[in-house]
């Protein structure tokens, strides 16, 4: 098993994981990942044009996907 923990993945790890070794992330991480996915939910509730999120990506950049209330728009 490689632990994922943000620091020192070597690329015997990635080989590893490409050839199907489970992983598992550290709880440093989770808390890391967490707040990080709450403060982008959060922006995108309000307004923020977020690349990839709230807009589209590419040619479709100025295509919105979520209203400013955070509700999907259905295209």
């Amino acid at each position: 098993m490689v632990l994922l923990n943000g620091k020192n993945m070597s690329f015997h790890d990635v080989e590893l994981i490409m050839n199907g070794e489970d992983i598992a992330v550290s709880c440093e991480v989770m808390e890391k990942l967490e707040k990080s996915h709450k403060t982008l939910i959060s922006e995108a509730e309000k307004g923020a044009k977020i690349y990839g999120l709230t807009v589209g990506v590419g040619l479709n950049k100025d295509m919105e996907y979520i209203k400013s209330n955070g509700i999907l728009l259905r295209n």
